[in-house]
């Protein structure tokens, strides 16, 4: 009854151990799987650092819940061991005392003993088979919770900043593609004042994206020079030339944790007031008001919890909350209805003039926001002169 007792309450302790053990695993695991589904969202926006420090963290609960998890086997094992020698002992002690009164012969206390320890051997399995249960009732509860997944916080860490104070952006002779192949790109020659608002127009499959990477030095150019604020790409360490961008990507790229933590990836400590702007820029302040935790609201696992506007436009705040000299907006209107389209276009409004901003999209927008239309077809960029742009607009 006693070893009962004592296998229970340690197979209770060691439930709870692997249970988080479990926990953290699948955490590490999850986060795993978003930075490499987000690789090319931390590259572009700096977030090597902070993503670094983050999975460091997860590692770090890992293995401390498996030492707990290990440790409280090892404990059970050891009482075990105690308990069988106990009970060794006392029917020894007692055997032999009946010996010296002569009411047990040598004979029947040698058999006890044997049948003693023919008795203990299975009980001195309990424990591998207690941790063999015990986690494989932890897993059990794991897939049975499977939906609803647990959520962490995102350090904080500084990103690499190299404020050069203006969005002067140069690209001469430009090209791209791949060996064998026709480029993609041909001889850009362009010059991004600072400043300076933007709009790149053009066709699914005409190289916008492949232009942004570029831009933001995730690929590099096979003939050509792209010059940021005076300087080539060359003379920039390559955090430091994207520290000088904020990027909002056509597919929004979020982690699991809070709307605080995913306004602020990749951005120096940001107060709740710029968190509040910025997500009131984007159009997602009243929505943020009207939840009960407000900015601690948690995000599962790529925001699935949120609509896909939502999503976009939570990636549009992360981007304006970021201090940084250029701006680039990859297809920012796109999944989102009428009304944050017009939201969308207000905080535009509000930047021309602050930042350089460089807004690449294939959908209308409104052109009286820019100080410049650029039409990328054919691999090259093209300006769109005065008279056309009541038809662009249009």
């Amino acid at each position: 009854a006693v070893l009962a007792v004592m296998v229970t309450r340690s197979a209770c302790r060691l439930q709870s151990s692997s249970r988080a053990k479990r926990r953290t695993e699948g955490s590490v695991a999850g986060l795993t799987q978003e930075i490499l589904r987000n690789l090319r969202f931390i590259r572009a926006t700096g977030g090597e650092s902070t993503t670094r420090a983050l999975f460091a963290s997860r590692n770090a609960d890992a293995l401390s819940t498996g030492v707990e998890e290990t440790r409280e086997s090892v404990r059970l094992e050891q009482r075990s061991q105690v308990a069988n020698a106990l009970a060794a002992f006392l029917v020894t002690a007692a055997g032999s005392w009946l010996v010296t009164r002569g009411q047990l012969s040598v004979g029947d206390l040698t058999l006890c003993l044997t049948c003693l320890t023919q008795l203990l051997k299975p009980v001195e399995k309990l424990n591998e088979l207690t941790s063999t249960v015990t986690s494989a009732l932890t897993r059990a509860e794991r897939l049975a919770a499977f939906l609803p997944q647990a959520t962490s916080k995102a350090s904080s860490a500084k990103p690499v900043t190299a404020r050069v104070g203006t969005g002067l952006l140069q690209l001469s002779g430009v090209s791209y593609g791949h060996s064998g192949q026709e480029p993609l790109l041909r001889d850009l020659n362009v010059t991004f004042n600072a400043r300076e608002s933007v709009w790149i127009r053009g066709a699914s499959g005409a190289g916008k994206s492949t232009l942004i990477d570029l831009l933001l030095r995730l690929i590099e150019p096979t003939h050509g020079e792209i010059r940021l604020a005076g300087r080539p790409a060359s003379a920039w360490p390559v955090a430091a030339w994207r520290s000088q961008f904020a990027v909002s990507l056509q597919t929004p790229y979020l982690f699991a944790g809070t709307l605080r933590d995913a306004v602020a990836f990749g951005n120096p400590p940001l107060d709740d007031a710029a968190i509040w702007r910025a997500l009131d820029a984007a159009g997602l302040g009243d929505v943020v008001r009207e939840l009960p935790e407000g900015l601690d609201h948690a995000l599962s696992e790529s925001g699935g919890n949120l609509s896909g506007g939502q999503r976009a436009k939570l990636s549009l705040a992360r981007a304006l909350a970021a201090q940084r000299p250029l701006l680039v907006l990859d297809e920012p209107l796109a999944n989102l209805d009428p009304r944050s389209q017009a939201e969308v276009a207000l905080a535009l409004r509000a930047l021309r003039g602050k930042r350089t901003v460089l807004l690449v999209s294939h959908q209308p927008v409104p052109a009286e926001l820019f100080d410049r239309v650029l039409v990328l077809e054919g691999g090259r960029l093209h300006d769109v002169v005065q008279r056309e742009l009541s038809q662009v607009a249009s």
